[in-house]
């Protein structure tokens, strides 16, 4: 006798694939709430979000995970769907069996400069899968987002140099000063300010 599967627990294996195939640090966190995201991955700093459906649904969970990542639940996205076969199981150990074997199709979307992107992937396991989200890590970390944040970082920092500079704030000690610089890693701002 087979029984109908929930999409939360189908949710929750996959996740625990995802583990096993060497993604760290892999922690669902089951929202509740259809508004939130299905699981919610720490992937080295970047927060992934998983949305999971049937394969019929397509639209509707490409829209609800691009609603989700504008509204800053993560960074990357991953839209799975489901073959309707996968919510029919004759028991729960069934189910990660099931995933491995099964092919999956989807988007992954991510943040560049000019909005949000998608990959579509057709037919894919899970392990072709994780690739893809370490793919696109990729070209997360290298796109022109992080640059630029990363450029506002380095002039905040600057700047404060520039305002701890003032004699009077640390009452001319240059040893201090010095020190605070190598801490903040802008040894070279003396260099060029001597220029």
């Amino acid at each position: 006798m087979t029984e109908r599967i929930r999409e939360e627990v189908i949710n929750v294996v996959f996740a625990q694939k995802l583990r096993s195939r060497g993604l760290s640090l892999v922690v669902p966190e089951i929202v509740g709430k259809r508004k939130k995201p299905d699981i919610i991955v720490d992937l080295y700093g970047l927060r992934l979000l998983i949305e999971g459906r049937k394969e019929h649904m397509e639209k509707g969970l490409f829209r609800d995970i691009k609603v989700k990542l504008q509204e800053g639940y993560g960074d990357i996205g991953i839209a799975i769907l489901y073959p309707n076969r996968l919510y029919e199981i004759k028991e729960i150990g069934e189910l990660g069996k099931k995933i491995e074997k099964y092919k999956f199709s989807g988007s992954v979307f991510y943040w560049t400069s000019k909005g949000l992107k998608s990959i579509k992937y057709q037919e894919k396991g899970v392990g072709n899968i994780v690739e893809l989200i370490r793919e696109t890590m990729n070209i997360y970390i290298k796109n022109d987002i992080l640059k630029e944040q990363i450029g506002e970082i380095n002039h905040s920092i600057e700047k404060i140099v520039k305002i701890i500079n003032i004699p009077d704030l640390w009452l001319s000690d240059k040893e201090l000063l010095k020190k605070l610089k190598m801490a903040l890693g802008v040894s070279s701002y003396e260099k060029e300010e001597k220029k």
